[in-house]
């Protein structure tokens, strides 16, 4: 009686495995798909991506007019899934997200034309959450914003010269500290213009 029970189980087992193997595998075929945007089959309606009038599963890709790669991104069931990578139109990263489900998730870098760090921020579920940071074009740090869970808790920023304009701290809600300090008077290389 024993055995009898354990071929069972090892039956049920091998068959979960089995079609679990085999949807797994066809999730991977449809993903396979490429489309360049240029596809009139490909439609926008409502959030979501179609082609050929079915949610579309698969790449997306569209080019600048000098055929180098200017998007690809990757979706599932109509939605943004997985890495969207941007480029400019020399061939250089302009940015590289991640989506879950259509929701930003994990880190979002991006770049300056010159290879410089633009930004990166860190997403949860859609949410900010973890560093957001800034940088001009230049390399210099333009601000830093603590989230979680979508909520500021501190931050600060600084003018393209180095100089701090802002730097605050959350508490019930509310921002404490130097909130985008605007100057009364004009500078030219920090020094203030006479009138």
């Amino acid at each position: 009686m024993n055995h009898k029970i354990s071929y069972f189980i090892v039956l049920v087992f091998f068959l979960a495995v089995t079609q679990h193997a085999c949807n797994h595998r066809r999730e991977e075929t449809k993903l396979r798909q490429v489309v360049v945007d240029t596809d009139t089959a490909l439609q926008r309606h409502n959030g979501k991506l179609w082609y050929h009038a079915a949610l579309f599963n698969g790449e997306s890709r569209s080019y600048w007019p000098n055929g180098t790669l200017r998007i690809t991104a990757g979706y599932t069931d109509g939605l943004l899934n997985g890495r969207s990578l941007s480029f400019y139109n020399n061939g250089n990263k302009e940015s590289s997200r991640f989506y879950t489900m259509g929701e930003k998730d994990s880190v979002h870098t991006g770049w300056w034309e010159n290879g410089n760090l633009k930004y990166e921020y860190h997403f949860s579920r859609g949410n900010y959450n973890g560093m957001f940071t800034q940088w001009y074009e230049n390399g210099r740090k333009m601000q830093q914003v603590m989230y979680a869970n979508g909520e500021e808790l501190y931050g600060q920023g600084w003018r393209e010269s180095g100089k701090l304009y802002m730097n605050f701290r959350m508490c019930n809600g509310r921002r404490y500290g130097m909130n985008n300090s605007n100057l009364c008077y004009p500078l030219n290389n920090e020094v203030t213009k006479e009138k």
